[in-house]
């Protein structure tokens, strides 16, 4: 029977199938719009036309409200260090140089940069973050903390960001072609105020309905796959228009250009994980040499537990897609040159900042349990 247990585990089922492409349908979504896409665009114009993407952001942090637990928040605030140490470093001292970086690049052309300098200004990933680091052993309260804490703060802090960094003539780096870019005048109040819309009040309502409707709590517990896949489905549909809309007007994505963003989109992951594991182990050393901490953490010894350390490595290594897409969308209003290319190296670089965080993880996890 020992040997019917071991084969039965490695069979592959429809019911094990299903789970994954569960658990995996953002990424396999995202790679399905840009192919379809570019394969035929006839879905993606009319979603476009339809402007059922514009309902993107305010969905998607509405369900993110929803499934928000109080409780899990104040057991986060517990440890003020790590949570201000990660804070400071995905909404402060990552941003501008990564995005800056980026920006630099002389190969591509300037819609492309753009949108990786964009996306590299933005906050932690949503939900990844929290997930990889509770798969792999991380502290999930503090995971959360940080995402919750730093979206939230990213609403003063990208518009000013966005406005420094791409709207200051940053795009020169596109190989001649950055004109486009250079020209780009963010005004950071409307920005703010943009996002204030999309991703504060209806995070904000969606936090009241929860905490102050026991049945809006109950109903949202029994659906939370089918909300995470609602909020997938709402991500996926702005790459699907956008994407579709340009290459319905002639848009061609070259191979060399794909596989440049796709080594910059593993490149940039590798060193964030470099950057936010010296900073860990520098900050850990300095307050378990100065005897500091507070709460139970600071009587066992160093205030940073490897715990502490590998969520905060995982969750300030990654930047989130909804905040990206929607800064796009509000800077193609600004300025309409910009096509839908824009947020191709926003999905590619999510993609794989995913398996690159993931892998990390699991490593990390492996290495600690020896």
């Amino acid at each position: 029977s020992g040997g019917e247990e071991g084969s039965g585990k490695g069979r592959v089922t429809k019911a094990s199938v299903l789970a994954h492409l569960q658990r995996n349908v953002m990424p396999y979504g995202l790679v399905a719009a840009i192919c379809l896409s570019v394969a035929d665009p006839r879905l993606g114009c009319k979603v476009h036309a339809l402007k059922l993407h514009k309902l993107s952001a305010p969905g998607i942090f509405l369900i993110s409200g929803l499934v928000l637990k109080l409780g899990d928040v104040k057991r986060a605030l517990q440890s003020p260090v790590p949570l201000l140490l990660g804070l400071a470093t995905i909404a402060l001292v990552l941003p501008a140089p990564s995005a800056a970086l980026a920006l630099r690049w002389p190969f591509l052309s300037s819609d492309l940069v753009l949108g990786m300098a964009v996306f590299l200004c933005m906050p932690t990933a949503l939900s990844t973050g929290v997930q990889i680091a509770t798969q792999f052993g991380g502290n999930p309260a503090l995971a959360l903390m940080l995402t919750v804490g730093s979206n939230l703060l990213s609403i003063a802090t990208i518009p000013f960001f966005v406005a420094a960094v791409v709207g200051g003539g940053a795009g020169a780096g596109a190989g001649g072609a950055g004109g486009e870019v250079q020209r780009l005048s963010m005004d950071a109040f409307v920005l703010f105020r943009s996002l204030v819309k999309s991703i504060l009040v209806p995070m904000l309502v969606g936090i009241t309905a929860r905490a102050a409707i026991p049945a809006v709590a109950r109903w949202v517990e029994r659906r939370r796959k089918a909300l995470s896949l609602v909020s997938a489905a709402l991500l996926i549909s702005v790459p699907l228009a956008e994407l579709s809309f340009s290459v319905s007007r002639g848009l061609v994505l070259a191979p060399g250009e794909l596989l440049q963003v796709a080594v910059l989109g593993l490149a940039f992951p590798l060193l964030f994980i470099l950057f936010n594991s010296a900073a860990t182990a520098a900050v850990g050393s300095l307050l378990a040499g100065a005897g500091a901490g507070g709460g139970e953490e600071g009587k066992k010894g160093p205030v940073m537990s490897e715990e502490i350390k590998r969520t905060l490595v995982i969750v300030c290594s990654l930047k989130t897609l909804p905040s990206a897409v929607m800064v796009i969308q509000k800077m193609q209003e600004i300025a309409p040159s910009i096509s839908g290319v824009a947020l191709v190296p926003c999905m590619m670089f999510h993609i794989i900042q995913t398996i690159v965080v993931s892998a990390y993880a699991s490593k990390r996890a492996a290495k600690d349990n020896n």
